[in-house]
């Protein structure tokens, strides 16, 4: 038996209040609050803390309720995973972890799982990208500095070789240099990536504390990057960047 959206919200669920940015997500109460149509009946799908959450449990049930037909807030991303995962469980129960806010929590250790012994991918704009590392995050990286410390053996085997001595740099090595990534929205981002000599770190200094404000972060929530090589038309190999996120499953949970 599904859930249709409670009369008391209903109107405020109306189309003049819907988000203009996300299928399925309207204000409510200060929060955002998710609904899906599924065989004529309205189903509330729950409040959450974040536009982006209401938006992301819109997806998930869409998948379930709709299949591959739906229109999805976010592009395709583990939605092959996603399915093998939601058949395990009836509709209402995957409803009710939706609403009680346990469907991410349990989907991130579906993946962990599935992703021992391999690497998980995403795919974007037709290109396939692979996981290639992902990083928790710690009050330091949170800090009133803004800036993300990578992992060095990660920094050295995925991203241009820079360095913070004089002698590299008059031999051809660059100190520092910009690196744009794209997220699961395809919005772009550019941090810059320098060498901390003091510290002996590798860093994302501006444009880091852009990316923490706009997505909330908070220490304990993971990191997730992703990579793409694909040969250019004159042959040459060109490399190309996703960031993600996961939150800690306190941080994730709805209210």
């Amino acid at each position: 038996m599904t859930c249709p959206c409670p009369a008391s919200k209903r109107a405020r669920c109306g189309n003049s209040e819907i988000s203009t940015k996300f299928k399925g997500v309207a204000p409510q109460d200060g929060k955002w609050g998710a609904k899906i149509y599924a065989n004529y009946q309205l189903i509330w799908l729950g409040t959450f803390n974040s536009e982006k959450e209401a938006a992301m449990a819109y997806d998930s049930a869409a998948l379930k309720l709709h299949h591959k037909g739906n229109t999805r807030n976010f592009p395709c991303t583990n939605v092959t995973a996603e399915e093998k995962f939601q058949d395990g469980y009836t509709m209402q129960t995957l409803l009710d972890m939706i609403r009680v806010g346990c469907y991410q929590k349990k989907f991130a250790e579906y993946l962990k799982t599935c992703s021992r012994g391999r690497e998980l991918s995403v795919m974007q704009s037709g290109r396939k990208y692979k996981q290639i590392f992902s990083k928790k995050l710690t009050p330091s990286d949170l800090n009133k500095q803004y800036a993300l410390s990578i992992p060095k053996l990660y920094a050295i085997k995925y991203f241009p070789h820079i360095s913070g001595s004089a002698e590299d740099v008059e031999h051809g090595e660059v100190k520092d240099t910009y690196l744009t990534f794209n997220d699961m929205m395809t919005r772009s981002w550019k941090f810059r990536y320098c060498y901390w000599k003091s510290s002996r770190s590798f860093l994302f200094k501006k444009g880091w504390s852009s990316f923490v404000k706009e997505n909330q972060l908070k220490t304990r929530d993971t990191i997730i990057f992703y990579m793409s090589d694909s040969d250019t038309e004159g042959g040459a190999e060109e490399v190309k960047f996703l960031i993600d996120y996961s939150r800690h499953e306190e941080s994730d949970r709805l209210r």
